[in-house]
């Protein structure tokens, strides 16, 4: 690890919210980050680096059962580094009304919190995927490189809503979370293109990203859960004698 990001990463510990997060729980504020602990030199080490932290928000925040980034290239977002397909379909189903939790953070510089009701009077499609995934309120909260908007960290959680009190606590877990997210975008895009990099993350993921919206066009339109769109998506795949991304490819271009 070289010294500037020494510093730095020093520099977060002594924030009050990170110091508030320790008092807490240590133990949770460990774990959303100590995911960074060197240089992020390439893009593979850029992808590891953004997995950690979504698997760590879920291992750390209560109720947080689905997590994912999104990024923006050229205006266009996209989703990296999900813990499962359900980030994929709800994160597919914002960039499709281009609004959402995950739109309004990044567009504003915001963390923001909705509960179920909130999400369906604003976004009833988007409510009931999440209905049909267990999704009870979302809170997503803006990324940021050199106080420039870079994505978002979206956050799917299950359960009664917070109570103050734990609103301050998971607001305080997830921008320690967010620092260190910042931080390794930082390393990242020192002496490189990060836009390019994105880009090419991006492009790796496209596979992925294209059966995870199939999924949730199923969960929709067949009302099932999401193992249940999925094993009808293989079942599909088999008839067909098709990979599995062709024909959720299928699935997305005629819905």
């Amino acid at each position: 690890m070289d010294d500037e990001l020494t510093r730095r990463l020093f520099a977060l510990r002594d924030l009050p919210h990170f110091r508030r997060a320790r008092e807490r729980d240590s133990t949770a504020t460990t774990t959303v980050s100590d995911f960074l602990t060197g240089s992020v030199d390439d893009d593979a080490a850029l992808l590891v680096v953004l997995e950690q932290g979504a698997a760590a928000a879920v291992r750390s925040l209560d109720g947080v059962a689905h997590a994912g980034i999104t990024a923006t290239v050229d205006g266009h977002p996209f989703t990296v580094s999900p813990t499962d397909a359900v980030v994929f379909a709800l994160d597919a189903q914002q960039y499709d009304l281009d609004d959402g939790p995950c739109l309004r953070a990044l567009r504003t510089h915001s963390s923001l919190h909705f509960s179920h009701d909130e999400v369906a009077r604003l976004w009833p499609t988007l409510a009931a995927l999440a209905a049909r995934a267990g999704v009870d309120r979302v809170h997503a909260c803006a990324l940021t490189v050199d106080e420039a908007a870079a994505g978002s960290v979206n956050l799917y959680a299950a359960g009664p809503p917070l109570s103050s009190a734990q609103v301050e606590a998971e607001d305080d877990l997830v921008c320690v979370l967010v620092d260190h997210l910042d931080t390794a975008l930082w390393s990242y895009g020192r002496g490189r293109d990060l836009v390019a990099g994105v880009r090419r993350i991006g492009a790796a993921m496209a596979d992925r990203r294209v059966v995870g919206i199939a999924v949730g066009i199923l969960m929709v339109r067949d009302d099932l859960d999401m193992g249940e769109a999925r094993a009808l998506l293989e079942k599909a795949a088999a008839a067909a004698e098709l990979p599995l991304v062709d024909v959720a490819r299928r699935i997305t271009e005629d819905s």
